[in-house]
């Protein structure tokens, strides 16, 4: 289907759909490469400045994925319930399995123990070939229910398959997911992204890769001949740098076609889930036999503090262990729910719970009705002991009244009792007209994440917190209730609400990622959890003393490390710390930009000690993004990658897929290289010129160039000739004396100039100036005769015409004479006492040859070394 066009609104959906939508100049839709490669051109060839970046599901909280100018749609949501829009999502067979090199035919026909077992946990591999744009959920619906490309030439492969570890979601794409590093909780098992083993990107100037991992025991794929006949002119890279640049590139490298990616025989989880506390859990962090004890590990903590104790947090641990398939159930518990025409589509699974959502950010499109149910919770107890107080109060009156019919005065026991109860009545009765107006925020005729917002807000005024910390405890505990279940893989790593995927969930979150088993991630949570204490008492800075809330969560996850240069997870343990919360609330947007600080200041500029995902909250400035990933340590992660993007964009000249996200965050190409420089001659009669040429043009846009000349004897501050364009040509003159001609590119980003720098010796001579030689004499025979000579060719050297020699001296560290001889011209004979000869026929320097023979025969003694002294005239 030929690419079609919009001009639509466009807005983050599903992970930040309440922020403000922008008017792109073009979104495309495309359904293959050469669709892809046109887009590309067509941007490139505009008059006017064009910026394109290809994006997925809308997902990333960041800017990742954002051009205000063009955007390729790979699975647009806006098409969601469209079958027949333009997508990038479908299996690719052509290469896949009929065309696989013979090494890698060898491996998969020959590899044990792949036929599907379900009773049996295999470590079988397969690979299979998909379109970027493919969603995760689909995904893994696809190679578990419909089998893997492999299958069709080897009957062993038939089955389902597996993603060997996932995120919490699946309705991003596969390239949105894994070009921001996306990642699950399995301890030892590193991102999503390293599960790519090859690429077909679409870069800049028309250029296509296929860019392959290096060390699978295949080899490689597929031969180049098959790539190239599918491929028509394709650049075959089979390269571990690139590929590990490319895995996790913020889409800066350009727009990922397909990607062959690594999977598993599919298998079963089990995941159990308990309630704790911050107290209890928090040494897990810095105890990697308990955390590595299971396969997945979660710790979801109530950032609110508990109500009777805010420097407590209530917490729930969720663990997971690898099963055979079988233990799910046949068919498997999690199959039908999940995936086919449910895959992103439906509430999470839970074969205990229909109603469970793993997260209460899954229930913030629901109607608030369950926070009513809560607040009813919260009330029942209250009004009970109101009651209680009512009848104590009553009989204690009655009792009082009695007393007074007989004609004693009233007992002062049951006076203050009764006091006491109706006080204890009062104070029911107004928390109980306090909660009827919190109550009153959740009609059931607004979503979850409107009625918590307005309820924070309004606590947080009046200064009644200990309402929103039992709601938030109960809000967040009826979804993270302990719980053992089993099910596919999927349906447990999978925990998103798709259902309610149209409405605005107006969220925002961060994650920050640490080494784990130190203490750094426990002193970043404690600091987090002091900052919502500051934002609850109007302390924290950017609240401008309002009292504001966080109901919110915060989430602990243990991955291992990744191969991607730029992932976050640059630890062999990792663990991720990620803080979400709604935008309704008030101290959702001062609390993460507090954290986000916190976080900058723990990347710091020594060591790092922590980095933040590409997909959330991310608006690191280019320093700490250099710090993070050792922009300036040979063969630092940033380094390489930055060298790898030299390579495809002809050193930041192709400037098509650079967005302000990536220069904001330093992912370019910054430093500018002088390609060729040139001057001919470099010696010329003073104030005459040199012809100057240079080309720099592979630079990034913005690189400047100048021309400065600066003088060697006598020494002169060095001065700027010429502003000068990327590439040309010009006279340039030149000074009495030696000088040193350079060419100077410049570039600028994010406040800091870099430069590189191309010098030449040229000189300008004047009459009576000496052109001097130092050589070193060899042994050669002579008419029979052994003798020291030297050859002096000019032919080599670039000396101006009119340069002539005047005069000649030759002085040997030996002594001795030496005979000068010219084709056609007399022989001199100089010796080191003597004078400098005149030249009679004063011959240019320019291309002449000059041969010097030690008048003495034999080469004896030490080797002379001599030095030549030309007078030349202008």
């Amino acid at each position: 289907m030929p690419t079609t066009t919009s001009s639509k609104p466009w807005k983050k959906y599903a992970a930040y759909p309440g922020q403000p939508s922008f008017l792109p100049r073009t979104r495309y839709q495309c359904s293959t490469w050469q669709e892809l490669i046109q887009v590309v051109a067509d941007a490139e060839a505009a008059n006017e400045p064009r910026e394109l970046r290809a994006c997925g599901s809308h997902w990333a909280f960041s800017d990742t994925a954002v051009s205000p100018i063009d955007i390729v749609e790979t699975n647009d949501p806006d098409e969601r319930d469209n079958p027949a829009a333009n997508r990038l999502n479908k299996r690719i067979d052509d290469l896949l399995p009929r065309r696989l090199s013979e090494r890698a035919a060898r491996f998969f026909e020959g590899q044990k123990d792949v036929k599907f077992q379900p009773n049996a946990v295999s470590v079988a591999v397969a690979v299979e070939h998909v379109q970027a744009g493919i969603k995760v959920a689909e995904l893994y619906s696809l190679i578990d229910n419909e089998g893997i490309s492999l299958a069709n030439r080897y009957v062993d492969y038939e089955g389902p398959w597996a993603m060997e570890t996932l995120g919490g979601a699946g309705g991003q794409t596969i390239c949105g997911a894994t070009q921001t590093a996306t990642h699950g909780g399995d301890v030892v098992l590193a991102p999503i992204a390293d599960a790519i083993v090859a690429v077909h990107l679409i870069g800049a100037n028309g250029r296509h890769y296929w860019i392959e991992k290096t060390g699978e025991p295949w080899d490689w794929l597929f031969n180049n001949h098959d790539l190239e006949e599918f491929y028509p002119k394709i650049r075959i890279m089979r390269n571990n740098d690139m590929l590990r640049a490319v895995q996790v590139a913020a889409g800066r490298f350009g727009i990922i076609h397909s990607m062959v990616l690594k999977l598993v025989r599919q298998y079963s989880l089990f995941e159990d889930r308990t309630a704790s506390t911050w107290s209890a859990v928090q040494g897990w962090l810095n105890n990697p036999g308990v955390v590595g004890a299971s396969r997945f590990t979660q710790i979801v903590v109530n950032p609110i503090g508990r109500h009777g104790d805010i420097m407590e947090h209530s917490a729930w641990v969720s663990r997971r262990w690898r099963l055979p398939l079988s233990a799910a159930g046949n068919p498997p518990a999690g199959r039908a729910e999940r995936s086919g025409a449910n895959a992103a589509r439906e509430v999470p699974f839970d074969p205990n719970d229909p109603d469970a959502r793993d997260s209460f950010l899954n229930r913030l499109c629901e109607g608030a009705g369950i926070l009513e149910i809560l607040i009813d919770k919260i009330s029942a107890p209250i009004e009970g002991a109101r009651d209680k107080a009512l009848i104590t109060a009553g009989l204690a009156q009655a009792s009082i009244a009695a007393a007074g019919l007989i004609g004693l005065p009233p007992p002062p026991f049951l006076v203050y009792i009764r006091d006491t109860a109706l006080g204890v009545a009062i104070a029911a009765q107004a928390t109980l007209a306090l909660l009827a107006v919190v109550r009153g925020f959740a009609p059931g005729t607004v979503h979850v994440n409107e009625a918590l917002g307005d309820i924070s807000n309004f606590l947080a005024e009046v200064d009644q917190l200990w309402i929103l910390r039992l709601l938030s405890d109960m809000l967040m505990g009826s979804d993270q209730k302990p719980r053992a279940m089993t099910a596919i893989s999927y349906a447990v790593m999978d925990i998103h609400n798709y259902r309610d995927w149209v409405c605005s969930k107006n969220g925002d979150s961060i994650e920050v990622f640490f080494s784990a088993w130190s203490l750094d991630a426990i002193n970043f949570l404690n600091l987090l959890f002091a900052r919502v204490r500051q934002l609850e008492a109007g302390m924290l800075p950017e609240t401008n003393g309002e009292r504001m809330a966080f109901p919110g969560y915060v989430a602990i996850r243990f991955t291992g490390k990744t191969g991607a240069l730029i992932g976050m997870q640059r630890w062999n343990s990792t663990v991720s710390i990620e803080i979400a919360s709604i935008n309704a609330c008030k101290g959702t947007a001062p609390l993460l930009a507090r954290v986000h600080q916190d976080a900058l200041e723990a990347i710091g500029a020594g060591v790092p000690l922590a980095r933040i995902h590409w997909g959330q909250k991310n608006t690191v400035p280019m320093r700490h993004v250099e710090a993070a990933y050792d922009a300036w340590v040979p063969g630092g992660d940033l380094a390489l990658w930055r060298q790898q993007l030299s390579l495809l964009t002809r050193n930041g000249r192709d400037s098509v897929f650079s967005t302000a996200f990536t220069r904001q965050a330093g992912l370019e190409v910054v430093q500018p290289l002088v390609g060729s420089f040139a001057a001919s001659p470099d010696t010329v009669c003073a104030h005459s010129t040199v012809d100057v040429s240079w080309e720099a043009e592979n630079n990034p846009k913005g690189t400047v160039a100048r021309l400065q000349l600066k003088g060697v004897t006598p020494v002169t501050a060095e001065v700027t000739i010429a502003s000068v364009g990327l590439k040309g040509a010009m006279q340039v003159p030149i000074p009495p004396g030696q000088h040193e001609l350079a060419l100077v590119v410049e570039y600028g980003l994010n406040g800091r100039t870099l430069s590189d720098r191309r010098a030449l010796r040229v000189r300008g001579v004047t009459t009576g100036d000496l052109v001097t030689f130092v050589l070193e004499a060899t042994c050669g025979s002579f008419s029979s005769v052994n003798r020291w000579w030297v050859d002096i060719n000019m032919g080599g050297l670039s000396y101006s015409p009119d340069i002539q020699v005047e005069a000649l001296k030759v002085i040997s560290s030996t002594g001795g004479s030496w005979r000068l001889r010219r084709s056609g011209k007399p022989d001199m004979v100089l010796t080191s006492a003597t004078s400098p000869l005149p030249v009679a026929d004063r011959p240019p320097l320019h291309n002449s040859s000059w041969r010097f023979l030690s008048e003495a025969t034999g080469c004896t003694g030490p080797v002379p070394t001599l030095t030549f002294q030309f007078t030349v005239s202008c």
